[in-house]
């Protein structure tokens, strides 16, 4: 992925969605490796340039999905303070193409590709791109940190483990067309595994998912050396008790693993909170993040 290159192109909107006193909604499309990926984008009022937050979800079916869920409210509130917020769908989600994404890297890659498209947005202060993940967004942002250093910062919202080997003993690995987790099957639903895939390399896929030494070398916690960047980490304390959510232990296990490799890291836990946080958790949460990134 370092070696990669992630020529992105042109980011083009597609429809304006909202308009208030405050920042402009559009719906928008860009380039990532042949697909085309859609989201959303809130670009305050005023002259710009303004710094840049991508916003990245997590989980959800695809079939409830819709474009700004798990960001939304966020994307308002950092758009009222000033930050041209994008929130990508991901491949496979929303209105997006969808392509194959093994480990979480095809969506890392779209991820990539749209910080290489920022410079087609003059509003876009580009020396000034930050991240904020939830769950699987926060495990995507986690890898993009290990890859790329064009990210000034990044902020992770109960995100998932940095080290692989926890997400495929927690669900396996990718669900086959012909797999369910909702049916019972263990199996990961995150991955995109796409029905017309050759047999040969979904076997090369499965293999390696069982390979635990394989996995050490998809993990981003074996890589933190390379994040240059500050890193701050919120977690409820209640959260993981479903199957579909983050065991609190993921994040003080990046958080002590950052600090070992005597990384910038602020860790904050909410007693009572789950994967989801409540008022006045998630404004606590929100305002520490954005006092956080207004320093970098």
């Amino acid at each position: 992925m370092r070696e990669r290159d992630f020529p992105g192109g042109e980011i083009r909107i597609a429809s304006l969605q909202e308009e208030n006193e405050y920042f402009r909604r559009y719906y928008m499309v860009y380039p990532s490796d042949g697909l085309t990926i859609t989201g959303a984008m809130n670009v305050p009022r005023g002259q710009g340039p303004f710094p840049v937050l991508i916003l990245l979800h997590g989980y959800f079916e695809r079939e409830q999905y819709w474009t700004g869920a798990d960001t939304w409210q966020m994307a308002d509130f950092f758009a009222r303070n000033g930050y041209l917020t994008i929130a990508p769908d991901y491949r496979s989600w929303g209105g997006s193409d969808s392509g194959p994404s093994f480990f979480h890297m095809g969506l890392v890659a779209d991820v990539l590709n749209l910080i290489s498209s920022l410079p087609s947005l003059p509003q876009a202060d580009t020396e000034r791109v930050f991240l904020l993940g939830h769950s699987m967004g926060g495990g995507i942002a986690t890898k993009v940190l290990v890859i790329d250093e064009r990210v000034s910062a990044a902020v992770l919202y109960a995100p998932n483990s940095a080290d692989d080997v926890d997400l495929i003993g927690r669900w396996g690995p990718g669900c086959l067309p012909n797999q369910s987790q909702k049916e019972g099957d263990e199996c990961n639903p995150g991955e995109v595994i796409p029905a017309d895939l050759p047999q040969d390399l979904v076997e090369t896929y499965l293999e390696a998912a069982g390979d635990g030494r394989f996995l050490q070398f998809v993990a981003p916690i074996n890589y933190l050396e390379a994040v240059n960047v500050p890193v701050q980490i919120h977690i409820g304390e209640s959260d993981g008790e479903k199957l579909t959510q983050t065991p609190p232990q993921w994040s003080r296990k990046l958080y002590e693993a950052l600090l070992a490799a005597r990384k910038e890291v602020e860790f904050f836990s909410y007693p009572g909170e789950g994967h989801y946080f409540e008022p006045p958790a998630w404004e606590e949460m929100v305002n520490r993040a954005l006092a956080f990134l207004d320093e970098v």
